[in-house]
């Protein structure tokens, strides 16, 4: 029972009797004054029960109809610039929403609730370098893996963030380890989406393609990272898809963020993505001596991207000055403070594949 159940009884019994009332006014010898004045106040009426019958249901919090941040997302949603996106909402908590707001063209689905989702103060945050597929029930991740792989993009509605600290987010931890991540976009604390490429990325421990061995300071090196599409042509609308491969070579106790950067022909930024490692699942203050990890991201390129030569570089900096770590080659000799990982080049509307 509720607002809804409440609305469509009321209207139903106030059809019913507007009928009987104007068929027993039809019936008798009235003015007609009498007659249009009955039929007017009964049509005033439903107007009335429907306003108030929808203000309820608007209000209703399993609609949450006046959540100002859920339609702001949702709106960014509808007419997003992604290519073939699909749609997953972390859990049920924004599907009564999305059934009665979204009107959109993108295919949706609601994935089961994880069962290790939450945690409570008998059990501990499992450890960074946790594979996130070992905490995720088959249920929750197999619509992921098999509808979003039939899609270009992918949009994760989440209803949790970092700062919930009861929460694990095995899901969007999942997708950043599995996919490329496209962009991060927060509305509300409790109303987030993270988009990602459906390409998937190498395995943590794979030895990537392009091999560098640069050092980022003394304790960090970019070992190497994969590509696709590989350096080389790309046009307007293909999606960069980059997994960096880094390694931990003594404990990092220091906050670091990764940006990784398109640079324009003219050396401007073009596209970016600043994060911290994994999404922030893995961040460099948690890193071992030892450890490797995989750190994915992914660009659109605009429709609109002129031609041109284009680099791809990635930089580590402080999370908190910006301090960007120096860049060094085997033999200690400093660089610069950035690593230019590749080149491409983008070609003129309808050349290159």
């Amino acid at each position: 029972d509720g607002p809804d159940w409440i609305l469509a009884i009321v209207l139903l019994t106030s059809i019913v009797g507007i009928v009987l009332i104007l068929y027993k006014v039809a019936s008798i010898e009235v003015s007609g004054f009498f007659a249009s004045s009955v039929s007017f106040l009964m049509v005033i009426s439903v107007i009335a029960l429907t306003f108030v019958g929808l203000r309820r249901v608007y209000f209703d919090q399993r609609y949450q109809g006046n959540n100002s941040a859920l339609h702001v997302m949702r709106t960014q949603v509808e007419t997003t610039a992604l290519p073939d996106p699909v749609i997953f909402l972390n859990n049920r908590t924004y599907f009564d929403y999305m059934l009665n707001f979204y009107k959109g063209d993108s295919i949706w689905y609601t994935l089961e609730l994880n069962p290790n989702e939450l945690i409570d103060n008998y059990r501990n945050v499992p450890p960074s370098n946790t594979d996130p597929i070992d905490l995720l029930h088959r249920d929750a991740w197999s619509p992921v893996d098999y509808f979003g792989r039939q899609h270009q993009t992918m949009i994760l509605v989440m209803e949790t963030g970092a700062y919930h600290s009861n929460v694990v987010r095995t899901m969007e931890w999942w997708m950043h380890s599995e996919f490329h991540a496209i962009q991060n976009r927060d509305y509300a604390d409790d109303v987030r989406t993270i988009s990602f490429s459906s390409v998937t990325s190498p395995g943590r421990d794979v030895v990537p393609e392009f091999r560098l061995g640069v050092f980022l300071g003394e304790d960090i090196v970019l070992r190497g990272y994969d590509a696709n599409p590989p350096p080389g042509l790309v046009r307007p609308g293909n999606i960069l898809n980059l997994s960096i491969q880094w390694e931990a070579l003594q404990d990092i106790s220091q906050r670091y963020t990764i940006g990784t950067y398109l640079m324009s022909p003219q050396g401007t930024i073009e596209l970016q993505n600043d994060s911290e490692p994994v999404g922030g699942f893995w961040p460099t203050q948690q890193w071992n001596a030892g450890d490797v990890i995989r750190h994915n991201v992914a660009f659109v390129l605009p429709d609109d991207l002129p031609p041109g030569h284009y680099a791809v570089w990635a930089v580590m900096y402080s999370t908190g000055d910006g301090y960007r770590l120096p860049v060094s080659d085997e033999t200690a000799t400093a660089i610069r403070d950035h690593v230019e990982l590749y080149t491409i080049e983008v070609a003129r509307i309808g050349i290159g594949g």
